[in-house]
């Protein structure tokens, strides 16, 4: 096995060839592996911190990558460096993972020996991490201890999700009254129309509404995203690749011709991601966001999607549709005692707070 240690923006851009060739490799990753979603996101959130991508390579194919930044941040209010993956913070991605072809624990080993052979960290903060990759993550953990370094690992948040490989499950997906009572009241008062999007040239014109309803959608207490025209930019971008790739589904829910819900999600191998949505609160009391899940679950149903992915959240209209649930998990890695001592302690207290 071949390692590199990739540090610019070009190098990883010149690796898209073989990384898209790794991905179906790895029967664990997701939408939030792929070149495209990586790249768009360390452009416009995260090119301020030094790369350290780490590559492993076998006869000249690409076996495992590892992409990786070191923040410098502060940390329980003390400067740190920390290793970190990229876009696993900020709401960004949703799952987080090392692409590594199947059954190869060994390029998993050699990978996590590369991290603990890199003195610039203080701490190594694994975000994110896919319940799928849960035993890769053990494995991570085992290492740490075995190298003597201070591991604290928990369940960070829920990942709702509908599992499809059943007629019984199918049937359900679509016979919720509420959804189908909002959509006939559409229906009765004029034109309803739902539009599945995966053209760009389609959804380009398109994206300028989304940004400005989702924008009143929200509130001055919990502000849009799109607030940041860097947040506009970094969407129209990735939808432009994404689409390329006809990994995109964007859906307009249109009644009387005007836009009244929209969803910018990901349809891809066989699974439907729920992503970003947004719907005209003026039209609130007849639940257009319903309507557009309805949309939603019938186009899962009509294209055999197996898992439709809410991702991750605890909104209560996800646990009313899942039928399994998981958890992302993060894994910290301490390089000094005092960082583990200090998280140590805040947990302790975070405790005792909660026992009052």
């Amino acid at each position: 096995m071949e390692i590199e240690i990739i540090n610019t923006y070009q190098a990883l851009e010149d690796l898209k060839p073989k990384w898209q060739h790794l991905l179906p490799l790895d029967s664990h990753h997701t939408i939030f592996q792929t070149p495209e979603w990586i790249l768009s996101c360390y452009k416009y959130f995260e090119q301020q911190y030094p790369l350290f991508v780490i590559t492993v390579k076998e006869n000249n194919s690409l076996i495992g990558l590892a992409p990786f930044i070191i923040k410098k941040t502060s940390y329980n209010g003390i400067k740190r460096n920390v290793l970190t993956f990229i876009a696993s913070q900020g709401y960004l991605s949703d799952y987080v993972k090392p692409l590594i072809v199947d059954g190869r624990d060994d390029v998993l080993r050699e990978i996590i020996k590369t991290v603990f052979s890199n003195k610039e960290w203080d701490i190594c903060d694994l975000y994110n991490i896919n319940s799928n990759a849960k035993d890769q993550l053990t494995e991570i953990q085992n290492l740490a201890k075995k190298n003597k370094l201070k591991t604290y690992r928990y369940n960070q948040i829920a990942t709702p999700a509908i599992i499809l490989t059943s007629d019984i499950d199918k049937k359900k997906l679509v016979s919720h009254a509420s959804q189908k009572r909002h959509t006939r009241y559409f229906q009765r008062e004029g034109n309803l129309r739902i539009e599945q999007l995966t053209n760009f040239s389609d959804i380009l014109p398109l994206l300028p509404d989304f940004f400005n309803q989702h924008i009143v959608q929200w509130d001055k207490n919990h502000p849009s995203l799109f607030l940041d025209e860097k947040q506009k930019k970094f969407y129209s971008e990735v939808a432009e690749k994404l689409a390329e790739q006809h990994i995109l589904l964007f859906t307009v829910v249109y009644f009387n011709h005007k836009p009244i819900a929209y969803h910018f999600g990901f349809h891809y191998k066989d699974v439907l991601y729920w992503y970003k949505p947004s719907y005209d609160i003026t039209l609130a009391k007849h639940s257009p966001g319903e309507v557009l899940q309805l949309a939603l679950f019938e186009y899962a149903l009509e294209h055999n999607v197996e898992k439709f992915d809410f991702t991750i959240g605890e909104e209560k209209f996800k646990y009313r549709f899942a039928n399994t649930f998981s958890h992302n998990e993060r894994l910290l890695i301490y390089r000094h005692s005092l960082d583990y001592f200090l998280q140590y302690c805040r947990k302790l207290f975070g405790s005792f707070r909660h026992l009052k």
